[in-house]
């Protein structure tokens, strides 16, 4: 049955109800074994006799307005007062109109109580005024979204139509789950525990899950599915965060994480292979294919310039430049910034005299922040050369150019996604035993109780089965 939600003061010579519409009980739609719980507690003043000769004749009304208006329903019984206090179920006696509260945007409460046994009908002095008004948000809520209990914890909201839109279950003694349906009667929300750990899902119009949030094996999930049931991105706090991208069959194409507390990008292409990694751990770049720079082709709109960079086993660094040879010598200061990173040992040099008379040249002292230069043949030539110097960059002295397979793909700390899958699919099992042992019952009113396993799959995780 309906009951409502409200409580109020009315008042009437020298008398005083306290009127408390309160809730109680299960529920159905607006039909007409829809009743108020109505408690009253009633107090006289100093002087007045005591209200304690049981039973009281009582009338009870809903109105159209403040004053004057239409009757719209009422209601004649008897009442026992204890204490001051007494309780009835408007509707009770006389069934309230299935309309009442949806066909009337406001309703006036009018009590009449016979508290002084006078003969007859009920007469003015037994009116308790003004009529009280029920504000209709409340009870149109009540009306129109009524609850039904089921067996095993169960409890239904229903629509006006009578069709469950939320649903809220006990499963097994641990347990709980809700659902939101739509007007479709497809599940677009659910939330659920699983041996202590939270399962929320979200689902499109026709049910389909799109969005799975969940706090399994102990760590929090984020899961986007696609319109074919794919898992698309997941975004996992495996105490270190990690987001994951997938292809539209659900292949992982990018992980993102906070590695060791260092930022991680895996770029991986369609055999699976790691194609990027950008790893902050030592700030390293590692591409299968070249590293480029792409512009706009200078004067040509139709074209674009890319450029590869120098590829080699090691980490070198270099500084070239122009110098004039004087008599046959050279002496050129390199630069601060070279010197302070370059390793001495193994440094190479370049030489190109820019003069066909020139008997070559030779770099007769090489150190990173010096370099000096004379000419073949005891030469004393004057005339520009040009110079290349390389070195090993500092710190990488014993970089490694060949590595096993797993040290150039590794992912990135935390859960594989194997282990992710495989608390998933446990998920699904516990929620499939739960649904098969929540079948409605023969003979259950259609809509009255929850879908059983083969109307609702379970869709934990992220993924609807």
């Amino acid at each position: 049955m309906t009951r409502g939600f409200i409580h109020d003061w009315l008042a009437l010579a020298g008398l005083t109800i306290l009127v408390l519409l309160g809730s109680g009980g299960t529920a159905g739609a607006a039909t007409s074994d829809s009743v108020i719980g109505f408690q009253g507690a009633v107090a006289v003043k100093p002087g007045q006799a005591a209200l304690d000769a049981n039973p009281y004749n009582a009338r009870f009304g809903l109105w159209s307005a403040a004053g004057g208006g239409t009757l719209l329903w009422t209601e004649s019984r008897t009442i026992t007062i204890i204490d001051g206090l007494y309780h009835v179920e408007l509707g009770e006696i006389t069934p309230l109109p299935t309309d009442i509260f949806s066909a009337n945007a406001d309703l006036w409460l009018q009590v009449e109580i016979n508290l002084v046994r006078h003969p007859g009908d009920f007469v003015a002095g037994d009116l308790f005024s003004p009529r009280q008004h029920l504000a209709m948000a409340p009870y149109a809520d009540v009306a129109n979204a009524a609850f039904v209990a089921g067996s095993a914890g169960e409890l239904s909201q229903l629509n006006s139509v009578g069709s469950p839109v939320v649903e809220s279950f006990v499963v097994g003694t641990d347990d709980g789950e809700i659902l939101v349906r739509n007007d479709s009667h497809a599940i677009t929300g659910e939330m659920t525990t699983i041996d202590d750990e939270g399962v929320s899902a979200l689902s499109d119009t026709t049910g389909q899950v799109r969005a799975s949030l969940s706090s399994l094996l102990g760590q929090g999930d984020l899961y986007f599915v696609n319109s074919a049931d794919t898992i698309v991105a997941t975004l996992t706090s495996n105490d270190e965060g990690q987001l994951q991208l997938n292809n539209t069959v659900g292949d992982p194409r990018v992980y993102l994480s906070s590695l060791a507390n260092n930022g991680y990008l895996n770029l991986v292409d369609s055999t699976g292979a790691s194609a990027i990694i950008l790893d902050a751990v030592d700030g390293s770049i590692s591409a299968t294919g070249t590293k480029n720079f792409n512009i706009p082709y200078p004067g040509d709109p139709t074209r674009r310039l890319v450029y590869a960079c120098p590829e080699g086993p090691e980490a070198a660094i270099y500084v070239r430049g122009t110098a004039k040879l004087v008599d046959g010598e050279a002496s050129i200061d390199l630069p601060e910034h070279f010197a302070l990173i370059a390793v001495a040992e193994g440094m190479t040099v370049q030489l190109t005299p820019r003069s066909a008379d020139s008997y070559g040249l030779a770099a007769v002292a090489v150190t990173p922040a010096r370099l000096r230069v004379k000419e073949l043949m005891r030469g004393n030539g004057s005339y520009p050369f040009d110079y290349s110097v390389m070195a090993v960059r500092k710190g990488y002295e014993h970089y490694e150019a060949v590595r096993p397979t797993q040290a150039a793909q590794t992912l990135g700390a935390g859960r594989s996604p194997a282990t992710v899958q495989a608390g998933r699919e446990k998920a699904r099992r516990q929620a499939l035993a739960r649904l098969q042992a929540a079948e409605s019952p023969a003979g259950a009113p259609a809509g009255a109780t929850r879908a059983g396993a083969a109307g609702l799959t379970a869709r934990l995780g992220g993924v609807q089965r």
